[in-house]
């Protein structure tokens, strides 16, 4: 929230993109899973794409903007941020 938070204060222009996360690397299976666990949902188990398709290994987003913008560092991991969150499932 506070990324949120200071980009509303700074008024960046409309088409302003800034990444926030941790600028850790992860691969989207790591992150999955942390979303499963943190909803409570073990019981998801990966939907398998066509061969050719798979996603790269790992990605993190680049935090140079958020940083030099906004002052933002990451305070916490992704783990234990989306544990801080009340998840719903209809």
């Amino acid at each position: 929230m506070l990324a949120l938070t200071r980009a509303l204060e700074r008024r960046l222009g409309h088409w302003t993109v800034v990444n926030v996360g941790t600028g850790v690397p992860i691969s989207l299976r790591e992150a999955a899973e942390m979303a499963c666990e943190a909803m409570g949902r073990l019981d998801l188990e990966p939907i398998s794409i066509a061969p050719g398709m798979e996603p790269a290994p790992s990605s993190f987003a680049d935090l140079r903007t958020a940083r030099s913008v906004l002052g933002f560092e990451p305070r916490v991991g992704l783990g234990e941020g989306l544990a801080g969150k009340d998840w719903f499932l209809p």
